[in-house]
């Protein structure tokens, strides 16, 4: 799939870690999907970098199955197949925390959440649940699963600073500057945690 243009409007990324990685723009301000793709882990770096740049990522949201148990420790598989699915979980898992680092070192608020546990959406579900109706993969509608109803939320009120108590040691406040604001990155929302 073709690399998609940032939306005008500030917008919440999905994305479902892979060697073919889901990307997924959701618009609160519209309630609408901006795009939904694809793309290689090399050129989603890329475009997570360019859309930041543009300034329209607002927040991200990265799926991350680390949490999860590996069911191929229990089923009866050989032992060539058990260590060809630790193998792909473990590349999932580093690119989940390639991508995690990558937009914390761009100070884009990020959240990861494990993977929704009921049947995946089909191209059908993503066009009546979102409206989206241009044409999907399965990773791409996993991200766009992620993102679809999230809300960027407002950063927080800046209160000033006031000086800490000196604890027996004769150290002075200086109140001629105003303090400088260092408000982290806002949490990531979604509407059934409001």
């Amino acid at each position: 799939m073709s690399a998609p243009n940032a939306p005008a409007s500030p917008f919440v990324l999905g994305i479902d870690p892979g060697m073919v990685t889901g990307l997924a723009a959701y618009v609160p301000a519209e309630n609408a999907l901006a795009f939904v793709t694809s793309a290689g882990p090399l050129q989603a770096l890329r475009l997570l970098t360019a859309w930041h740049r543009e300034g329209a990522l607002a927040a991200a949201v990265i799926e991350d199955s680390r949490p999860l148990p590996v069911y191929a420790r229990h089923r009866n598989v050989n032992r060539g197949e058990r260590d060809r699915i630790a193998r792909s979980v473990g590349r999932v898992d580093v690119l989940t925390e390639l991508y995690a680092e990558l937009l914390r070192s761009l100070d884009v608020p990020v959240r990861t959440r494990e993977p929704v546990r009921s049947a995946k959406w089909t191209a059908a579900d993503l066009a009546r649940i979102t409206g989206y109706a241009s044409r999907t993969n399965e990773h791409g509608r996993d991200a766009a699963r992620l993102v679809f109803g999230c809300r960027i939320p407002k950063p927080p009120a800046h209160r000033p600073a006031t000086p800490r108590a000196s604890r027996g040691r004769n150290v002075s406040a200086d109140t001629s500057a105003p303090p400088s604001p260092e408000p982290g990155p806002p949490p990531v929302r979604f509407r059934h945690e409001e």
